[in-house]
């Protein structure tokens, strides 16, 4: 229900959208964006950042599932301040800084060929995924989609983080093999 009130203030474009989904999925989000950033500046910023890509997303776009919609949105906002702060501490941040500010008015440098390849690799993870049991796919997706650290995803599975570190060494394992198969690697 919240979900579909949700989608009706943005496509009115009604302000009160954006602080309807902080009540909401404010939490969620910034435990996503801390999973990746330790200071709360950059957490702050992250969320800033996605709350204004939502607005801009949504509509045209229509999420079915808001929880994963803002875990995508929030997680690569928190990624690329990682990587800006990453960058500038090896002291060479400012050729990446600069093309990341040109991304946004220049189209993809990815050529269709690769963004294809790309579309298809990702069906195929996926696939991969669909055949796992639940829990190894939550297992997988926590640590390498929201990037869980091995203590936090063994807390909430009720394992050691001795076997979750094994578990996910089998599934990359298999999934490399399930990669091998569709002629990925």
């Amino acid at each position: 229900m919240a979900d579909a009130t949700l989608l009706t203030l943005y496509r009115n474009r009604d302000e009160q959208a954006i602080q309807r989904t902080i009540d909401i999925y404010g939490s969620y989000c910034r435990t996503v964006a801390a999973n990746i950033l330790d200071n709360p500046q950059d957490i702050e910023e992250a969320l800033a950042d996605t709350w204004l890509k939502v607005w801009n997303a949504v509509p045209p776009y229509e999420p079915k599932y808001w929880n994963l919609f803002l875990a995508k949105i929030v997680r690569s906002c928190a990624l690329d301040i990682w990587r800006k702060n990453h960058s500038q501490r090896r002291g060479s941040g400012q050729a990446d800084l600069a093309l990341e500010e040109l991304s946004q008015c220049i189209p993809s440098r990815i050529s269709p060929e690769l963004q294809l390849q790309s579309k298809e690799l990702v069906q195929a993870i996926s696939s991969f995924l669909r055949i796992l049991p639940a829990r190894h796919r939550v297992i997988f997706l926590s640590r390498y989609f929201y990037l869980e650290d091995l203590a936090a995803i063994a807390k909430a599975n009720g394992m050691r983080e001795a076997n979750v570190r094994m578990l996910l060494s089998r599934i990359r394992r298999k999934l490399k093999m399930h990669l091998l198969q569709e002629g990925y690697l």
